[in-house]
């Protein structure tokens, strides 16, 4: 178990991130010393790096580096107690466009990693964050359709979503490049004795989340419809997706990090679980429900390795660590749209936001003030 009073930093890769920033928040917050190391290349995670070192001032560590370089990486374990590895490449559309990029830093640049640490000081755990998206397409699931979304046709079979037994199919580029690296995560511990484990996690969602229509789905659409822009669905939109808001998913990268005695060589399905799926088309009314404003869409074919049903099945982690998710899905939507609200919005689009109950516009702050 890391010790909090210890000198030794904990280092988060791909830590100026959605998931990173979240994290270090509640590590920081307990009194941990965080090193952050990015190469600050996604939207949005400049602004995310100069929250968090406002509220922390010279608590957080900060290097600035490519997982690609491994002299860079080398520098950045260098003297940490654990490690969180979320540094990746994450949209399975660019991966079919540039598999290469796809592959050098999601397989090579997590080889990198788990070289410097078998190179470096002992470290005390290792997290990596997979995706179910390892599982491929699920195209072999046989499904059945209502006005809303797709359900399993023999729901006893995966009646509580999709568990680690699950055969994995890699499928399109990013499938093959993370389900690659969390192989070799696993390998790690069992050939080098590095205590390592790996989270395949569903669709997570919350604040400091720049959504785009690659990646962080749900806030894109939020954030669009807010905005009074329009956004495009691919596919039916009755895909289905179990949503996990962030606060639910720090606590069970923290629970695996304490108890990384019992983790270490295993791997977890992390999501919202089968109480907490939504389809798009179901995702589109409750944004009107809780915004007032109606989302505007298009339809597009579907994307190549599209899954039409994923739902995480959390029963190992709930019985391992006792974790399960605690914030509904709409609570977890009205809690990201009062964020996005308050942080992502100046005054003159505020003026053309329903203000609905919960919701106090005087309290806001804006980015006009």
């Amino acid at each position: 178990m890391t010790n909090k009073n210890t000198n030794k930093p904990i280092l988060i890769t791909g830590g100026a991130g959605f998931i990173g920033i979240n994290l270090a928040d509640k590590l920081l917050s307990n009194n941990f010393t965080v090193r952050i190391f990015d190469d600050l290349s996604r939207n949005g995670v400049e602004q995310n790096l100069n929250w968090l070192c406002e509220k922390y001032k010279e608590r957080v560590q900060i290097q600035l580096g490519s997982i690609k370089q491994y002299d860079s990486v080398y520098k950045a374990v260098k003297n940490c107690e654990s490690i969180y590895h979320f540094a990746a490449q994450v949209s399975l559309s660019a991966s079919l466009v540039n598999p290469l990029e796809d592959f050098e830093t999601n397989v090579k640049g997590t080889l990198h990693l788990l070289e410097a640490v078998k190179n470096s000081t002992p470290i005390s755990s290792f997290v990596f964050t997979s995706s179910g998206k390892v599982y491929g397409s699920l195209h072999n699931i046989e499904l059945t359709e209502n006005h809303t979304r797709y359900s399993l046709k023999e729901p006893s079979i995966y009646n509580h979503g999709f568990n680690e037994s699950m055969p994995v199919r890699f499928n399109t580029p990013y499938g093959c490049s993370k389900g690659s690296a969390d192989q070799y995560v696993l390998d790690y511990f069992s050939s080098f004795n590095i205590p390592s484990v790996v989270l395949r996690l569903g669709s997570i969602y919350g604040p400091h989340q720049h959504g785009s229509e690659e990646q962080g789905w749900l806030t894109h659409f939020l954030l669009q419809t807010i905005n009074l822009n329009g956004f495009t669905i691919f596919g039916d939109g009755r895909q289905v997706r179990d949503v996990l808001y962030i606060d639910d998913l720090v606590e069970a990268l923290d629970l695996v990090r304490k108890n990384i005695k019992k983790t270490a060589g295993h791997i977890f399905n992390i999501g919202g679980g089968i109480n907490n799926s939504i389809s798009l088309l179901e995702l589109m009314d409750t944004i009107f429900s809780i915004s007032g404003l109606k989302p505007k869409i298009l339809f597009d074919d579907w994307r190549t390795g599209d899954q039409r049903y994923y739902i995480s099945d959390t029963a190992k982690i709930k019985k391992m660590l006792n974790w399960s998710p605690s914030i509904t899905v709409q609570n977890g939507i009205k809690k990201l749209y009062k964020w996005l609200l308050e942080n992502k919005l100046t005054k003159a689009q505020l003026r053309n936001i329903p203000i609905k109950e919960g919701i106090k516009q005087t309290k806001i702050k804006t980015l006009a003030s």
